[in-house]
């Protein structure tokens, strides 16, 4: 499959910075649609990575994601600068860190603000103290690339403890020991607790992000699941 984007959060870029993050949960777009056919359970085609089906062969629909394919991290950004041969760029998600993590210079040869459309006016960078939103940025201002191990589809609380902790999920020290965080702001889930923790946190998490009908994790929706190995640069400086 092509190299294509992947938007994530500034608490989530701090997952992948920090080295906790190496999957990810996505909506599964097809599997979710109410107009396609109900399947009890989902499998993976051998022949076709990245594709999956029912069990009898008669239904087929790509994840959206395959084994091998890059993936481009987008995430808040701004531009701090602009020089005769680079341009300077800061990242939300490391605002509050030293300046080598917050900023990276890229050559001005690649960075270029797009193409003006027919009755539109042509794209500007975001300047700072203002981020462009994750979804504009562009490839070029990229710091971070994907290299996706597995793909998955399957039902959201499937997700496991060894996934929830994959997912990037925030520890912390307390009183009698660790905990994980509690997205929904209660006091957090101690990891002593025999009682999934680590999925506990990850399920507010997860309620964090999606508030609409059928996406919460009370509603199990199918999600493809991407395992993944982080690369820090450019993707096209590879």
């Amino acid at each position: 499959m092509a190299d294509k984007g992947i938007i994530f959060s500034a608490a989530m870029v701090r997952a992948l910075l920090d080295g906790r993050k190496t999957q990810t949960r996505r909506l599964c777009a097809w599997a979710n649609n109410p107009n396609s056919p109900p399947l009890s359970r989902i499998v993976p085609l051998d022949h076709a990575p990245g594709w999956f089906g029912d069990e009898e062969g008669e239904v087929c629909f790509s994840a959206g994601y395959a084994p091998g394919q890059r993936l481009y991290v987008r995430e808040a950004w701004t531009l701090r600068g602009q020089f005769t041969d680079v341009v300077e760029v800061g990242y939300r998600a490391s605002e509050n860190r030293g300046h080598t993590e917050y900023v990276e210079q890229w050559p001005v040869a690649v960075a270029v603000p797009g193409k003006a459309k027919p009755g539109r006016p042509a794209p500007k960078w975001p300047e700072w103290p203002k981020y462009g939103p994750s979804i504009h940025m562009p490839r070029w201002a990229s710091r971070m690339w994907l290299a996706v191990t597995e793909v998955r589809v399957q039902r959201l609380q499937e997700c496991s403890e060894a996934d929830a902790i994959a997912e990037g999920i925030e520890g912390f020290a307390c009183i009698g020991g660790q905990a994980w965080r509690d997205y929904g702001g209660g006091s957090g889930f101690n990891k002593t607790d025999p009682a999934s923790p680590a999925t506990r946190s990850y399920h507010t998490l997860w309620n964090s992000l999606h508030t609409a009908e059928d996406e919460r994790w009370e509603d199990n929706p199918w999600v493809v699941a991407v395992t993944f190995k982080v690369h820090h640069g450019n993707l096209d400086a590879e």
